[in-house]
């Protein structure tokens, strides 16, 4: 990746998460100025839209730029603010479909609750008109004694399952059998409008039962529905970067939302004690550490206390995104050299299809570019890699 590319991927972090003020004199909108200065004098903000494009967070720069007042050209203005527009009404009809699907779940005495985007939305900016959260799916949480009730119910009503290829025990099977799950269990649906929809019943240590249960009311378009609560939210934006491998491509909305689910929490002493005590007992500590470093050194603020930014596991984390965040993404197979479970689970899911693991030649083409990836690695890199697998471990325990 070139200087220029690598630059304008820090720019964005920077961005987008210095705190602005309501008044525009405030000291905090020059350090937001500032970072923009810096993309207007290297003429970088074509590669800042693209890769705002490509990390989902283009509604989140549009916010930004009217934030600070930032004067683009007529042509870059109207683009940006045509492409918000876009994928805001685009988001909010797919969140008034989670909407629906849940009341029609809860309907049917089946209990489902939204979280990832959706409660961020619900939690973070809903209440405050902000249009800076965009989501491209919406994902549900159900038990797994709900799960075979809760896609009849939805398939009557005209949803289709991405994988109705294979019957529901063989996908399960096939998810149990992936490495890169972290104890994730979900599958993909789509409505008669296109909206998609993603069904989870399992995800990693995280009490579904406890999830369920503390759920919230939350009035969203019109509809009152159950949301998780805002300490579990911020964990499962923990767990979702955790499941990518601390990817900045991958989690640039888990990092914004954590910086506004610490705003939050820090008003709440009671839900940030809550967040802390399930961080620990579903081994997320570290990874939630790492997550209020990468905040911080993004220039964003945590104003919560009390969390694991001190210990090697966070730093180990945090250091692999930065990395990542400088020059591009690990070779996800990477991951799976530091465990034994991942290899073990590699091996299993090749045994199962070896015939046509070999046909489809997916063996021949990654073995070499982990080797190739694996050979350039420092000490440093791979004691990353070995603590992001520790933590993936500990999610299946």
């Amino acid at each position: 990746m070139d200087c220029p590319q690598q630059r304008a991927r820090q720019w964005v972090m920077r961005l987008l998460l210095t705190p602005v003020h309501a008044e525009f004199t405030h000291p905090e909108h020059e350090l937001a100025r500032a970072v923009a200065d810096e993309i207007s004098e290297a003429g970088a903000w074509p590669t800042v839209f693209q890769i705002c494009r490509d990390w989902n967070v283009i509604p989140a720069l549009a916010e930004r730029v009217a934030a600070i007042d930032l004067r683009l050209t007529p042509a870059e203005a109207k683009g940006l603010g045509q492409e918000a527009g876009t994928l805001f009404f685009r988001s909010t009809l797919c969140i008034r479909a989670g909407c629906e699907a849940i009341q029609r779940l809860n309907d049917d005495g089946i209990p489902a609750v939204g979280f990832k985007g959706f409660a961020s939305i619900a939690w973070l900016h809903s209440q405050t008109g902000a249009r800076s959260r965009m989501v491209q799916d919406v994902d549900l949480l159900i038990s797994d004694q709900d799960l075979p009730r809760a896609l009849e119910r939805l398939e009557q009503a005209g949803y289709r399952r991405e994988a109705a290829a294979l019957d529901l025990t063989s996908y399960i099977a096939s998810l149990k059998s992936s490495p890169d799950s972290a104890g994730n269990l979900a599958t993909s649906l789509t409505n008669p409008r296109g909206n998609a929809l993603d069904l989870h019943w399992k995800l990693g240590r995280f009490d579904t039962a406890k999830l369920l249960a503390t759920a919230r009311q939350v009035n969203l378009l019109g509809f009152s529905v159950p949301v998780v609560c805002p300490a579990f939210g911020l964990l499962l934006s923990v767990h979702h970067a955790l499941r990518n491998n601390f990817v900045p491509d991958r989690m640039a909305r888990d990092v914004l939302d954590a910086a506004d689910w610490f705003r939050l929490l820090a008003q709440s002493p009671a839900e940030l004690s809550v967040a802390l005590d399930y961080a620990q007992s579903w081994k997320l500590s570290a990874p939630l550490g790492a997550m209020a470093l990468i905040v911080g050194e993004s220039g964003g603020s945590n104003p919560c206390t009390g969390m694991d930014t001190t210990s090697p596991a966070a730093r180990n984390l945090a250091t692999l995104y930065a990395r990542q965040l400088r020059s591009e993404p690990i070779n996800a197979d990477l991951s799976a050299l530091g465990s034994r479970r991942a290899w073990h689970q590699v091996v299993s899911r090749a045994f199962l299809g070896w015939n046509r693991y070999l046909r489809m030649g997916t063996f021949w083409r990654r073995v070499p570019r982990l080797a190739r990836s694996a050979l350039s690695l420092t000490p440093m890199h791979w004691q990353e890699l070995r603590t992001l697998a520790h933590a993936k471990d500990q999610m299946l325990d």
